[in-house]
């Protein structure tokens, strides 16, 4: 019972005599203070916030705003003269007013001519409307886009809560490199502190002179190793500078005992991970294309329902006619068209004083195709079937890559549990050199430098399982990764 009350002693001194392990911290108020007010932290929402944005926006039509255009036409003036001599001055103005929402278009034509010898006028107004009829639309197959709109938020959500793990880890990995200073530091004071007693010891005793060769090298080992002390601490201040960057929080030096030790496993999906999902969308998404692609082949069989119908028709009266005599025409057309053929047709109906003359006309002619059109088809189709099974190969290496990363991840918890067993024999058993160290010097057989060579000992092992312990965290975040 004595033993174990001057080690609780022993170890207090430890603890508080350190010139690191000074107030405790907990290691998780870190990790959320770099969550919530890191600028890292900050630029993940934002970069979130913004593709979200982006993809609700790409799954919009594209807006148009409501246009009525007007267009002057062609407007032209010519003089001459008629068989009879007769000076004649013709005028051809025009104009169009485009229904953009309407896909319509309105043309007012008004050819006017002016007999300047007998000072009589001449003119035959026109208006005409034209008309787009989609007589079938087809339906619009939307699996293409659902699927890029799925591989598109399955990306976003992966970058983002990745971003957030990668801040954790940046944090976890600012104290590793802190605790790797302030270990570093404790063993080069502690070898400062021997050595000056080593050298101390060999002057009393005379087996090394003041201003010897031996006297020498131990001094300037001791300056080296004060200099490597000097250039440690430096790091550490810089060290602990930018763990504040990271976290908005001044470091504070971490108790060993307060660190829970993690326990790690791994349980991954089979299926795979959103990187593994996504791979497998992208095989979907180039198998759609070609699907798209071979069913509008089909679809350019010419057919009623793939045409569409341009309505036209028109009036036109003559004026200043000779008494007796009037002229009026009627006119109506349609004209429809697909991608390769195009079909006119129309009536006319002539109504003057003579009598009533109408007239009927169709016309049909096929659109030019370049010579290389079948050639490119097929290269067209080749290059999408090549992409599907590119992608297919894709998909494979990357769940070939998943069960490597699942491997390699088995290994490391593997190996971090041997070295947490490992560890927890060398504690217990710097725990019992300094229980006899202690009890050696209480009985006055053992000296005060064993007592501290005992309690720097389990120190540094203290430090070792910090450090393994933010390893095991290290793992345990690679782990989330892994499964996103």
């Amino acid at each position: 019972m004595k033993k174990k009350k001057y080690l609780t002693t022993v170890l207090i001194i430890c603890l508080l005599a350190g010139s690191v392990l000074l107030p405790a911290a907990d290691l998780s108020s870190y990790i959320e203070a770099a969550l919530k007010d890191s600028i890292s932290s900050r630029m993940n929402d934002l970069q979130r916030t913004v593709s979200t944005l982006q993809l609700e926006r790409s799954e919009l039509d594209q807006p148009e705003d409501s246009e009525i255009a007007l267009s002057s036409g062609d407007i032209s003036l010519s003089y001459g003269t008629n068989q009879t001599s007769d000076q004649i001055i013709s005028l051809d103005p025009s104009v169009t007013i485009s229904l953009y929402d309407y896909e319509a278009s309105v043309s007012i034509t008004a050819p006017t001519t002016l007999n300047a010898t007998d000072l009589e006028v001449s003119s035959t107004p026109k208006i005409s409307l034209q008309k787009k009829i989609v007589t079938y639309e087809p339906e619009e197959d939307t699996t293409l886009g659902d699927l890029e709109a799925a591989a598109a938020q399955m990306d976003i959500d992966r970058t983002y809560y990745s971003g957030l793990l990668s801040i954790e880890k940046n944090v976890l990995q600012s104290v590793k490199e802190i605790l790797i200073l302030e270990k570093s530091i404790l063993v080069t004071e502690n070898n400062i502190i021997n050595a000056e007693q080593d050298l101390e010891n060999d002057l009393k005793t005379g087996s090394v002179k003041s201003g010897s060769t031996a006297w020498n090298l131990k001094t300037n080992s001791i300056i080296r190793m004060n200099n490597s002390l000097i250039i440690s601490q430096a790091n550490l201040e810089a060290a602990r500078d930018d763990f504040q960057e990271i976290t908005g929080m001044k470091y504070e030096s971490l108790i060993p005992g307060d660190m829970i030790q993690p326990e790690i496993s791994l349980t991954a999906p089979e299926l795979g991970n959103t990187k593994v999902l996504a791979a497998a969308l992208d095989v979907e998404i180039a198998s759609q294309k070609l699907a798209d692609e071979l069913s509008s082949r089909e679809s350019s069989v010419i057919g009623d329902s793939s045409f569409t119908y341009l309505i036209s028709g028109s009036y036109t009266a003559g004026l200043n006619q000779p008494v007796g005599t009037y002229d009026h025409t009627l006119q109506a057309g349609v004209t429809a068209s697909n991608s390769d053929l195009v079909i006119e047709a129309g009536v006319s109906t002539v109504i003057d004083s003579t009598g009533l003359t109408p007239t009927v006309y169709i016309s049909g002619r096929w659109t030019d195709q370049p010579d290389n059109r079948e050639a490119f088809d097929v290269l067209s189709l080749s290059i999408l079937e090549s992409q599907v099974s590119a992608v297919g190969e894709s998909y494979n290496y990357v769940y070939a890559q998943y069960m490597n990363d699942i491997q390699s991840l088995q290994l490391r918890i593997s190996s971090w549990n041997i070295s947490r067993a490992e560890l927890d024999l060398e504690y217990d058993e710097n725990t019992l050199k300094l229980e006899d160290a202690d009890y050696a010097y209480l009985k006055s057989f053992g000296t005060a430098g064993d007592v501290q060579d005992a309690q720097h000992e389990l120190q540094v092992v203290e430090y070792n399982r910090m450090l393994l312990n933010i390893d095991g965290m290290l793992i345990e975040r690679d782990i989330k990764i892994l499964k996103l």
